[in-house]
């Protein structure tokens, strides 16, 4: 190779620097690009196979560069400036370009070995059990479809990214399928399953006959025949082109997935037994059982030959081998595994447990790749029919499709990174906190761009924020199980407290002297002043979503993943009432507030708002706004309710009479958080789009006042206004911190 042979690098970088001088239009300048491209692919090839002495950040300036097509896999591009540079066609592949400038260069038709990351799904905030639920391949490889427990199921073009078309249903997607041919996909909604063409998405049959609701569905090999499996303890196999049911197995059961052999012999059943139960189709009988101390089971899939099945439980995988019936355990496994999937060559399998993406050798059980990205949860992944790329589905909604070629090596402790980071952060006068994935919470001066302080206590996500009322205590929730107390003034720990469970909420009370926070399905509330556990709220069957103290103090309402609402009197610590969300699909209720008055009270459920008058504990009001997520505040002046949605805007809400006053509009893609400052003069929304937006009140009236757009899509777990410096715009945030000083602050 050239670069094994390169005695003059410096030549190199002079005919790449000389394209600044020279705009490609002439011939002569086109051969100059060309060769400035390949100087720069063989000077990043040395560095790549370290026989080149040679650092991007030797020079730093590569502004006005012209490389079109250069190879800059796997480069290191550290805090160098690639302002208007022209690297269209160039592969950045597992490219490392943290801290670089590239501000207004051409990136049309760079290739950074990923697709997306695919948005439209609602992030489920803190939702283990509520990632992109599944994804689907079309037999060409050309389309993926996923399902989401937000009501959607999106169909997507694979090569361009782009969201085709959105399948919307009043219930959740329970599982999808596809048609070999790829002429029809199958979808569960409740008890029925509907059978869908593909080329005009409209329903061509209606499977009905479970009584109770349908948990997973798969084709056969040939397309004749689809098998279900539901809570009602049965599964049936239908005749797709009589749309009848030619076949019932009663099991003891809810059947929670199942899978034809390749063959199409055999149907593997999951129950809520947590075995792997075979059974012959032609006799409907049961021909195996994988039990034992092997239960547990979350879920399996066979090789493409039919002769091995791999089974997932929470700790370990196990190999099936299904002519011997013998089984072998992998090694080196992390807890939390969700899903285990072959590829299409049988040579390799996925898995995915908390935090990650491993690429396994099916025949050594040899770890190969581990992705990780941000540390959220995978809640499925799968590979392509040619077996070049990989798709996941991540807790934030989002959508990753890596080409398998370049997956990261296991031995590494790589973590996958923006492919670009754009730097630039205009001055408007605000500071900006932000708490990461990493457990750093950092606070940023945007006029000086220059960082106040850099908080780091925290092994993990930081979840939850919160001031006290005085502005001089911040405190930090993370999923490390520890609430982190800071002197909001120096910056300094004051105390960590250790919490039973992972913190994704954390609140003060009015007065300051406690902080309550969730642990899982309990409310702990602590002193500030001596840190000890005053109370554990018991009551919740499932994760606390919200919480959120009454003016006055004396009450504290928590929301939860079970549906259920408590108000818990402070002093006594018993439960007040227990309320229930109304919505039968999703009744998850995620948010939380009291009015200002302290007379009502609101929760997000299902697509609707729901009020409750204090005294009555009655359901006064109920806003349905289908595209509503996640978030809900009231203004403190009791005039406004803002709401996150799906649909990229913020509907605004009259706080008395509940009526829809304005929308506004500009994110492109989910809104996940808003929050009003103290004086109700403005409200901060934030998105994965990247971008944070602050809207100003003028009289009855909104408008967009700044955007502070990030180079990332953002863990925004919370935002809130600093409440004793609303004066100063004290915003905080979550995001990754490394990366907020390369974002912009844009005046609107």
């Amino acid at each position: 190779m050239i670069a094994d042979h390169l005695e003059n690098q410096q030549t190199f970088i002079d005919v790449i620097l000389a394209t600044r001088t020279k705009l490609p239009v002439e011939s002569e300048d086109r051969r100059l690009v060309v060769a400035a491209s390949n100087a720069m692919s063989i000077l990043n090839y040395g560095a790549v196979r370290q026989v080149l002495p040679f650092r991007f950040d030797h020079i730093r300036d590569w502004s006005r560069i012209r490389v079109q097509s250069a190879n800059l896999n796997f480069a290191q591009i550290l805090n160098c400036n690639f302002s208007n540079s022209d690297l269209s066609n160039s592969t950045l592949v597992r490219a490392i370009v943290f801290g670089s400038n590239f501000e207004e260069a051409n990136f049309t038709g760079v290739y950074t070995g990923e697709v997306g990351p695919l948005f439209g799904h609602a992030e489920i905030p803190y939702a283990e059990l509520h990632p992109t639920k599944g994804l689907r391949f079309s037999p060409d490889g050309k389309r993926l479809v996923s399902f989401a427990p937000d009501r959607r199921t999106r169909i997507w073009d694979v090569q361009s990214g782009a969201c085709i078309t959105t399948l919307r249903n009043e219930a959740d997607p329970r599982d999808v399928a596809i048609a070999p041919d790829g002429t029809l996909l199958a979808v569960v909604y409740g008890i029925d399953i509907q059978i869908l063409d593909t080329t005009s998405w409209t329903r061509v049959a209606l499977l009905e006959g479970h009584d109770l609701p349908v948990n997973c569905i798969d084709f056969s090999p040939n397309g004749n025949l689809l098998v279900s499996g539901a809570s009602d303890c049965t599964i049936k196999v239908w005749n797709i082109a009589s749309s009848t049911c030619v076949t019932t197995l009663e099991l003891g059961s809810t059947v929670r997935g199942l899978s034809f052999s390749p063959d199409g012999k055999m149907i593997a059943s999951r129950t809520d037994e947590d075995h792997i139960i075979l059974w012959s189709l032609e006799h409907k009988t049961e021909v195996g059982n994988l039990n034992g101390e092997h239960t547990g089971v979350l879920h399996f899939s066979f090789s493409p030959d039919g002769n091995l099945l791999a089974a997932a439980t929470r700790r370990d995988i196990y190999l099936w081998n299904l002519e011997s019936k013998e089984f072998h355990s992998m090694s080196s496994v992390e807890p939390g595994i969700s899903f285990v999937r072959f590829s299409p060559d049988g040579k390799f399998f996925a898995s995915g447990c908390r935090g990650n993406l491993r690429l396994w050798h099916a025949k050594t059980s040899e770890l190969i790749s581990v992705f990780d990205v941000n540390r959220r949860i995978v809640g499925d992944a799968l590979f392509d029919p040619n077996g070049k790329l990989t798709a996941a589905g991540w807790a934030d909604g989002r959508i990753h499709i890596w080409d398998v070629r370049f997956m990261p090596c296991a031995a590494s402790s790589f973590e996958y990174p923006p492919a670009i980071l754009i730097t630039g952060c205009r001055s408007d006068g605000k500071l900006v906190a932000v708490g990461d994935s990493n457990g750093v919470v950092t606070i940023w001066c945007l006029d000086s761009r220059r960082r106040v302080a850099i908080l780091k206590k925290h092994t993990s996500s930081v979840w939850g924020l919160c001031f006290n009322s005085s502005g001089k205590l911040l405190a930090s929730g993370s999923i490390d199980c520890t609430i982190g107390l800071w002197n909001a003034e120096s910056w300094e720990l004051i105390t960590t407290i250790t919490a039973c469970h992972e913190v994704n909420s954390v609140c003060f009370s009015p007065d300051g002297t406690m902080l309550a926070a969730n642990a899982n399905e309990k409310v702990q509330l602590w002193s500030v002043e001596s840190q000890a556990l005053l109370a554990s709220l018991d009551g919740h069957d499932q994760r606390v979503a919200d919480l959120c103290f009454s003016h006055d103090g004396g009450l504290l309402v928590s929301c939860s993943y079970d549906g259920s609402i408590r108000l818990w009197d402070v002093q006594s610590h018993n439960c007040r009432a227990k309320l229930v969300g109304s919505c039968p699909y999703r009744p998850s209720l995620l948010a939380v507030g009291f009015s200002p008055c302290g007379k009502r009270f609101a929760a997000m459920s299902g697509g609707r708002i729901l009020v409750w008058d204090m005294r009555s504990m009655r359901n006064v009001a109920n806003v349905d706004h289908p595209e509503i997520t996640s978030s809900l505040r009231f203004s403190s002046d009791g005039k406004f309710i803002a709401a996150g949605t799906i649909d990229k805007n913020i509907p605004l809400f009259d706080g008395a009479t509940y009526r829809q006053l304005t929308t506004l509009p500009g994110h492109t893609c989910l809104v996940t958080k808003v929050e009003f400052s103290l004086d109700a003069k403005h409200l901060i929304s934030t998105s994965p789009d990247t971008s944070v937006r602050v809207w100003r009140r003028d009289g009855s009236s909104w408008r967009l006042h700044a955007v502070f757009a990030l180079t990332y899509a953002p863990d925004l777990a919370s935002a809130c206004f600093d409440k004793a410096r609303v004066s100063k715009n004290l915003l905080l945030l979550c995001g990754r911190s490394d990366e907020l000083d390369r974002g912009q602050a844009i005046d609107v």
